[in-house]
């Protein structure tokens, strides 16, 4: 399997990836709490690297997917949450 095609191959040298792995793992096994501290550390790593980036089209494009992830955060919905991290952002970084 490619690295490109295994999310934890590719995570293993990416801080981002491994952060969102993390939630995502904490997540889909209902450990809420968990999976909120690897994201709140995956969203304190994006802010540092999109500010490297100086690019508002790169930092917009997160947007949307972030306002998607609140909303299912606050319906309780945890496994959308981890769809959301693994299938949306994973491959944005």
């Amino acid at each position: 399997m490619s690295p490109e095609s295994d999310p934890s191959a590719a995570a293993s040298e990416n801080p981002l990836a491994q952060s969102l792995l993390a939630a995502v793992s904490a997540f889909r096994v209902g450990r809420a709490a968990e999976g909120n501290t690897a994201l709140i550390e995956f969203i304190d790593l994006m802010q540092v690297a999109l500010r490297g980036l100086d690019d508002p089209v790169a930092e917009a494009a997160f947007n949307p997917h972030l306002e998607e992830i609140l909303a299912a955060q606050v319906r309780g919905d945890v496994l959308a949450v981890a769809d959301l991290l693994e299938f949306e952002l994973l491959p944005m970084v």
